[in-house]
């Protein structure tokens, strides 16, 4: 009797061959695909590139178009300093309307559409800015380089902060986008989920560091607001790859299914029950987190390192190279080396995760790596100061490529123990049941901890822009003391300690089982109760938004 062979099955040469093969891992997925899984990569690899320019030209615009310096200004003013940390938390908090913004429409629309849509108007408003830059008189500094202010359009600086807030909408629903989209190509197979979200993340973190290390290049040269025509060309691109994938017919159909089960709901409404679960998890979050050992080391553990990674490469990097240079453009270097070290530990936590069970290891490998902040003081002490009081901008160059290998190490920490941090609060919250129509326990914890890590990085980042701008250039050592190395290494011993407030968190390579749910978890008293297999395939639009 002969069986069928199904599309979806791997080639057995392919599971039982022992020759090296770069193609193996691709050609264990089925040819269609294949075909969905090369358009999707292409198009990953050109919104990355795209992206990498953006944050280092509005924090340019921002900071070098803004007083920066308190002498001679009133106290009521604000510098250039202190309005990118307020736009850089507008982003960030836009980011979470935008992933809340997905659910409604996933359900709606196939999901090539929804991203493709959401790359294309992310590409709309980022063009508002060499349109500005045109229409005032701006024009491309060439050699002059982009510190050249005759070139600049005559546009006012804080237009950028709505610009950029709008962009956070449709970044935040691209995101959310990535990290759904994989099981439209390929289903359900966790195996190939996984091999998947390996090959997608080598590829993009590799595009990440070569389009952030050298985006200094062509910044320079067009000017902060002309190179930000790249990214919309990069995001056209990658909405043409993306509209090859070809949807699954299970996809398509539970499209249709849900039109027809709520054609009498508008998007509107569903998109105000997202939001309502969303609160509503964070309330239950809260619940659950502050109210036993279990979850509440979660709190510092898990926001703090991601403050301080979003502070160190949207505030600290700026900031420094502005205060001592008078310069931001060669950011993008130190930002190259941090996406770098995203990918190394990216690829420590594929190859050794079997071996370390728990997160608490990676945190403290954190913790250390952390250290190495402290090499902004002593690194550069100029001598041969300017007019202004400005190290000599050729240095700048030279001082960031010393220090992106440092800046490697840091984000190699962080990567490692976020990565693995999030994967095991999802596999051990995963299981319980929902606690009521809203919301599971793990949407709501993960929901809690995303508003903890927004407004704790918006009040740091704030209050550590406003040291720098009070304390300036005259100050540079000390400042960088106050803001760098002794600001990240008060976090990290925050850090340090909270790792060993889990039962059994004191053993080098803590025993999983033990660590985190001791006895389960509970909620007002009562232990909540783990699902059926049955139940696991239920999501939950909360738990959705902050995945």
């Amino acid at each position: 009797m002969s069986v069928e062979k199904k599309e979806t099955d791997v080639p057995q040469e392919v599971k039982t061959s022992n020759k090296f093969d770069v193609l193996a891992p691709f050609r264990y997925f089925s040819k269609s695909e294949q075909k969905n899984l090369t358009f999707y990569i292409i198009g990953i690899m050109l919104y990355k590139f795209g992206y990498e320019s953006i944050n280092a030209s509005m924090n340019g615009i921002i900071i070098n178009r803004l007083y920066m310096y308190p002498k001679g200004l009133s106290k009521d003013d604000k510098s250039g300093i202190e309005v990118n940390a307020t736009a850089v938390g507008l982003n960030y908090f836009c980011q979470v309307i935008g992933s809340l913004s997905i659910g409604p429409l996933f359900k709606r629309f196939h999901a090539k559409t929804v991203l493709c849509c959401a790359i294309l108007c992310y590409a709309t408003v980022i063009a508002i800015v060499p349109f500005m830059e045109v229409i005032s008189g701006g024009k491309i500094p060439g050699s002059a380089g982009s510190k050249a202010s005759e070139y600049w359009g005559s546009f006012s600086a804080f237009n950028i902060l709505p610009i950029f807030a709008v962009c956070g909408i449709f970044h935040g629903m691209v995101e959310l986008m990535r990290r759904v989209i994989p099981a439209d190509i390929v289903g359900g197979d966790s195996d190939k989920l996984k091999r998947m979200d390996s090959m997608v993340h080598i590829f993009y973190e590799t595009t990440g560091t070569v389009g952030a290390t050298f985006a200094f290049v062509w910044i320079g040269y067009f000017g902060w607001g002309y190179v930000l025509l790249l990214p919309p060309i990069c995001f056209m691109l990658s909405a043409l790859s993306w509209s090859f994938i070809i949807p699954r017919p299970e996809e398509a159909k539970a499209i249709e299914q849900f039109r027809e089960e709520h054609k009498d709901q508008s998007i509107l409404a569903a998109l105000g029950e997202v939001f309502y679960a969303f609160f509503h998890s964070v309330y239950f979050g809260a619940k659950l987190v502050l109210t036993q050992r279990a979850l509440v080391w979660l709190i510092p553990a898990y926001t703090l390192p991601l403050v301080l990674h979003r502070y160190l490469e949207n505030t600290l990097f700026p900031n420094y190279l502005k205060v001592t240079f008078d310069s931001t453009d060669a950011q993008t270097i130190l930002v190259g080396g941090s996406n770098f070290g995203e990918l190394l530990g990216a690829l420590t936590i594929m190859v050794v995760a079997k071996h370390v069970y728990t997160p608490i290891p990676w945190l403290r490998l954190d913790v250390i790596m952390m250290s190495f902040v402290w090499i902004l003081p002593f690194m550069y002490a100029p001598t041969n100061l300017d007019a202004k009081g400005f190290a000599p901008i050729e240095d700048i160059y030279t001082v960031c490529w010393q220090l992106a290998p440092f800046m490697s190490l840091i984000s190699f920490g962080w990567a490692a123990g976020d990565i693995s941090l999030a994967a095991y609060v999802q596999s051990r919250l995963e299981d319980y049941k929902q606690i009521d129509k809203f919301t599971t326990p793990l949407g709501a914890v993960m929901s809690f901890l995303y508003v903890v890590y927004l407004v704790v990085f918006y009040c740091l980042n704030t209050l550590m822009s406003s040291i720098a701008r009070n304390w300036g250039k005259d100050n540079r050592q000390t400042l960088w003391i106050i803001a760098g190395g002794g600001f990240m290494s008060i976090c990290g011993v925050i850090v340090m300690v909270s790792t060993f407030i889990p039962r059994g968190a004191f053993a080098w390579n803590p025993n999983p089982d033990v660590v985190v749910f001791d006895g389960g978890i509970t909620l007002g008293g009562v232990e909540l109760q783990k699902r059926t297999e049955d139940e696991k395939g239920e999501e939950n639009l909360a738990e959705l938004a902050v995945a």
